[in-house]
């Protein structure tokens, strides 16, 4: 027979994060962080230096190279923040 404890009743307490879950978070972070920052090189950067440096005239318009480097660029920002709060949340358990 055990007799019962006051473990986890106190306020405020909170369990501390283990060494390898607080790893796995960070990886997964920087995984999005990776894909954070390829879609902005990819999508928004490597379009609009190729329209600036190629020999040919672009094979698309102006307008709708802006739009998608815009768009990429601001999801890219987004999976950005959704790493940082994925990864306050897993810390804070």
């Amino acid at each position: 027979m055990t007799l019962p404890t006051n473990e986890g009743l106190g306020k405020g307490e909170r369990k501390q994060p283990v060494d390898a879950e607080v790893e796995a978070a960070k990886l997964t972070a920087t995984f999005l962080n990776g894909v954070a920052v390829s879609l902005a090189a990819v999508g928004s950067f490597a379009p609009i230096f190729n329209a600036m440096y190629a020999a040919r005239d672009a094979s698309i318009e102006t307008a709708k190279l802006g739009a998608v480097s815009t768009i990429c660029f601001l999801l890219s920002a987004a999976i950005h923040w959704i790493a940082r709060a994925y990864i306050k949340r897993e810390l804070r358990k």
